[in-house]
């Protein structure tokens, strides 16, 4: 026991010569920093537990909530944008009318328009006048010209025609000369449309074979410098561009044959072709052509009587 107590005898002035050298210093002095401290360590484990995660739980909660309450927000939304497509399918209704505002405008517009250029046409000189005249015939539409003849009234066949109406001649065949001789006549258009005649009475080939000749027949609209008839010289051989009445054989002839109106070549005005009519009961030669109403037109053609100026012979020219 004594040799137990010298041995840890000297261990203990070992231990109390270092406490002497570093003494030991009280409780709190050698406590653990405050971070460390087991205790505050817990406490603000269990604060962060409890405290901050409450915080974010709240605010993800919120957030979810929000989440959730987004298609309650949208149902608004969707609402507002079903209303203009709802005005969309109303939007014809409140147009007409705005149509009817724009097509009085667009009249109102034409009206000033066509009144303006009244106003400026009154202002023209006469040249300025013409030219815009010529202009405007120039791409005049002929076409209707053969539905104008279709139409046209047959005359009565079978008798001879005495003073017809519209007559700018008339030429018994003791008036009438051997040789060619021109006729003209001229008149302003009151009508879209005018029809030359030529009405001819001959002998039928009886007799001293009494005959008429025609040729360059025109009708030149002076506005234009421009003949408006067809075929009037009658170069093509035949009568195309005229129509022909009462043109038969038992209308026409009686002694000989082939007295209606026909082309020959001799003896002719100008060129190679004319006509030849010797219709016993008179027979019609005509070309209708259309008109500018206002605007002026000269007629030519030339007759002749052969072999001299005997026989009951009779032309009538009209202008219809």
């Amino acid at each position: 026991m004594k040799m137990g107590v010298i041995t840890s005898g000297g261990s203990l002035v070992r231990h109390q010569q270092q406490a002497q050298h570093h003494p030991l210093q009280p409780q709190q002095q050698v406590s653990l920093p405050a971070p460390l401290q087991p205790r505050r360590l817990v406490q603000h484990q269990q604060q962060a537990q409890h405290h901050p995660l409450r915080h974010r739980q709240q605010v993800l909660q919120q957030a979810v909530r929000l989440h959730q309450q987004v298609p309650q927000l949208v149902r608004p939304r969707q609402r507002v944008l079903h209303q203009p497509v709802q005005l969309r399918q109303q939007v014809p209704q409140p147009v007409r009318p705005r149509r009817q505002v724009l097509q009085q405008q667009v009249l109102h517009h034409l009206r000033v328009q066509h009144q303006r250029q009244r106003q400026r046409q009154v202002l023209q000189p006469q040249h300025q006048r013409q030219q815009r005249q010529q202009v405007s015939f120039r791409t005049y539409d002929y076409s209707f010209v053969s539905n104008i003849i279709s139409l046209s009234i047959a005359p009565p066949c079978g008798t001879a025609v005495t003073n017809p109406s519209g007559q700018i001649l008339s030429l018994p065949a003791g008036s009438a000369k051997t040789t060619y001789t021109q006729y003209t006549y001229g008149f302003t258009a009151n009508d879209l449309s005018s029809t030359l005649s030529f009405i001819i009475t001959g002998e039928g080939g009886a007799g001293g074979v009494h005959y008429w000749l025609l040729d360059a027949v025109s009708v030149n609209h002076t506005n234009v410098s421009t003949n408006v008839l067809i075929n009037g010289d009658f170069e093509s051989g035949n009568l195309n561009g005229w129509t022909q009445y009462c043109n038969t054989t038992a209308n026409c002839d009686t002694a000989s044959s082939g007295n209606y109106a026909h082309t020959v070549t001799s003896p002719c005005y100008a060129g190679t072709y004319c006509v030849y009519d010797s219709c016993k009961n008179t027979d019609y030669l005509e070309q209708s052509f259309s008109t500018v109403v206002g605007d002026h037109y000269f007629i030519s053609y030339y007759i002749r009587i052969e072999p001299d100026k005997g026989g009951p012979l009779q032309i009538y020219v009209t202008l219809t």
